[in-house]
């Protein structure tokens, strides 16, 4: 039996600071000997391409890396909003949508990427450590959950600490400053 090499699924946070790690980790991935699938969502993929004054359908993240031999492979999928739909005027509604329907879509895409390749490789999930869906979607799918924090160390210290810090005194507590 041939040996196979493993197959990430990875899948960021819709979000530029989110994506940008995710994307630096999939091509060190893949430069290991891994098969990546990086999934974002459409309206990320848009904001991206329009960025680079590209359309849509041109705008490939992983193309190059893929000209040098890596297996990137790139998807999108919809984050159950129209593109139009403004998600930083209407963020209450957009995180709404977020914590409600997001899961579902992302284990859609996992049942896609994984019949794709049925029987033929081990799956890891990748995904933001603060996303609250990966764990139940990776045990769901028998894979391996691999949480990332993709913020800088001193974010997740803070949140960490919090209440330490409350505490202390060190930041506002009951509405006012120290």
């Amino acid at each position: 039996m041939a040996q196979t090499k493993p197959h990430a699924i990875v899948i960021p946070y819709p979000y530029q600071g989110h994506v940008t790690p995710m994307i630096s980790l999939s091509i060190r991935l893949a430069s290991r000997g891994f098969t990546i699938t990086f999934v974002q969502t459409e309206f990320i993929h848009h904001f991206m391409s329009k960025a680079q004054n590209l359309p849509a359908a041109n705008f490939d993240l992983f193309a190059e890396a893929r000209k040098s031999g890596l297996d990137i492979r790139y998807t999108t999928f919809s984050d159950g909003l129209p593109l139009e739909f403004d998600r930083h005027l209407n963020f209450e509604e957009y995180w709404e949508t977020m914590f409600r329907d997001f899961p579902d879509l992302v284990d859609e895409i996992v049942v896609r990427t994984m019949k794709a390749d049925e029987g033929m490789r081990p799956f890891l999930l990748v995904a933001d450590t603060i996303s609250s869906w990966p764990a139940t979607i990776a045990k769901k799918h028998n894979m391996v959950n691999v949480s990332l924090w993709t913020e800088p160390a001193i974010v997740f210290s803070l949140n960490y600490h919090l209440e330490l810090l409350k505490r202390n005194g060190h930041v506002p507590y009951n509405g006012k400053s120290t």
